[in-house]
């Protein structure tokens, strides 16, 4: 399944001399599908297309999505989106689903956009169309993104001197989070899980700055070390690592406007 999506003030689509389908403000939509699209790409489009937050709010920022906007879709068939052009001069459709299961498939789409509550226009399955459109961008520059400031969260002196090495200026805004082990917990989900908590609680409270925050745990033979709480305990865990692998798990999560990213890294050592 394949989509084409065009912010645009306002978009029709003419057959015959007859508007079939005109909204305003939203999204012009292309879609072509293929042979073995079904129902679960058809729901997971409806609801990438429906969440997606590119409209701008009362700062500039694209933290909207259509509902927010009050937007409406306006969704066009367009088997060409699977043309294949590189071979010779004439593109290949071999691969766009035959008709009776492209119009199944079209009319699935559009059900599912509007269970979600979305006002939708369409055009005419097989027919010729005439889609007219205008165009709502190009997308602005943040209005303050000169502005942003990149918050380090953790209280960590290394991970402050290693952002100091790659010249990234930065604040530190110290997170205060449970770090226990939630039942059955993995060392990685645990470390993603603090990481994506951290950032969370620091964006929270600075919406306009990108919050970094990592954590790391430390494992022996699937035994986690955590924090030594003395130098006898730190001496006992250094001796324990002496000569043997072990794994060092860091979950590293970035969040800012109430969206986080992360991932895991693992480094035997």
């Amino acid at each position: 399944m394949r989509v084409v999506l065009q912010r645009v003030s306002r978009a029709s689509v003419t057959v015959n001399g007859h508007v079939t389908g005109a909204i305003q403000r939203g999204f012009l939509v292309l879609v072509g599908f293929t042979r073995d699209d079904g129902h679960q790409e058809v729901e997971w489009m409806a609801d990438k297309i429906v969440g997606l937050r590119v409209f701008p709010d009362a700062e500039g920022r694209m933290n909207h999505d259509l509902g927010d906007c009050g937007g409406g879709l306006l969704v066009v068939s367009q088997f060409t989106l699977y043309g294949d052009a590189r071979k010779g001069r004439r593109p290949s459709f071999v691969s766009a689903a035959p008709s009776e299961l492209a119009e199944r498939l079209y009319e699935e789409f559009l059900g599912a956009l509007r269970s979600r509550g979305c006002l939708v226009e369409q055009g005419v399955f097989g027919a010729m169309m005439d889609v007219e459109l205008v165009n709502d961008g190009p997308v602005p520059s943040y209005p303050d993104s000169r502005a942003m400031t990149i918050v380090l969260a953790s209280s960590s002196p290394r991970r402050r001197e290693l952002l100091e090495k790659l010249g990234i200026q930065h604040v530190v805004d110290q997170p205060h989070v449970d770090e226990r082990y939630e039942p059955a917990e993995v060392p990685e989900l645990h470390a993603a899980r603090l990481a994506r908590e951290k950032a969370l609680v620091v964006a929270e409270r600075r919406p306009r700055d990108l919050v970094l925050a990592a954590d790391t745990v430390v494992v022996l033979d699937d035994q986690v070390l955590g924090k030594p709480v003395s130098r006898t305990d730190a001496e006992r865990m250094l001796c324990a690592l002496a000569g043997r692998e072990h794994r060092v798990v860091t979950g590293v999560a970035v969040a800012r406007a109430g969206e986080v990213w992360e991932r895991c890294d693992i480094t035997r050592v």
